[in-house]
């Protein structure tokens, strides 16, 4: 990890914590945030000129986030599985969110 920033709830301009990220050049941009705060912040990344890919957890877990910009994005999310424990729709469920957001980006 090369920089960690934090921001207040209610925080539109992530411009001050993106700079200082910048500067460390970082490898990967990891969001742990909520699905409808990652749009706003992933815009204002590319804006600055971070070019990294972009990662985030389950709380990106929403195909929403496929309509509020993810596809122009670089970027990727990981949803943790409870060991042993398999949805039967989650290879098709899988295939169907990467065909989406890597072949139309």
């Amino acid at each position: 990890m090369v920089a960690f920033e934090s921001y207040t709830k209610d925080d539109k301009d992530f411009s001050s914590q993106l700079t200082k990220i910048k500067a460390v050049n970082p490898d990967v941009l990891f969001f742990p945030n909520y699905y409808n705060e990652v749009p706003l912040q992933a815009q204002q990344a590319r804006r600055l000129g971070i070019t990294c890919p972009l990662i985030g957890s389950d709380s990106w877990g929403s195909s929403e986030l496929l309509s509020l910009g993810a596809r122009t994005w670089k970027a990727a999310f990981s949803a943790p599985t409870t060991p042993g424990h398999r949805h039967p729709q989650g290879p098709e469920i899988y295939q169907g969110l990467r065909n989406q957001i890597w072949q139309e980006a």
